[in-house]
């Protein structure tokens, strides 16, 4: 487990939303795995999870991405490319 950086409270599990932008359009972005601090409510997004939302992003054509359906989608292919 991690601790916040800002009030060195225990961060937990949680998903998160994001509004990016993205070639001059705004995209949602949902279900993003994060941690948040209960104490003072700041939610951290790591840098590999970030890498991917911006990957997603550039990928997707609709307004709002769902970053877990794009995990599911990507680990399913991967599995594929094993059989």
């Amino acid at each position: 487990m991690l601790k916040c950086k800002d009030c060195k409270k225990w961060l937990t599990s949680t998903r998160t939303q994001l509004a990016v932008d993205s070639n001059n359009t705004v995209k949602k972005v949902i279900n993003i795995p994060a941690k948040e601090c209960h104490m003072c409510g700041k939610i951290t997004i790591n840098d590999s999870t970030m890498k991917r939302v911006n990957r997603y992003i550039n990928e997707c054509k609709e307004e709002v991405l769902d970053f877990q359906k794009y995990e599911d989608d990507e680990s399913v292919a991967s599995n594929e490319l094993l059989l």
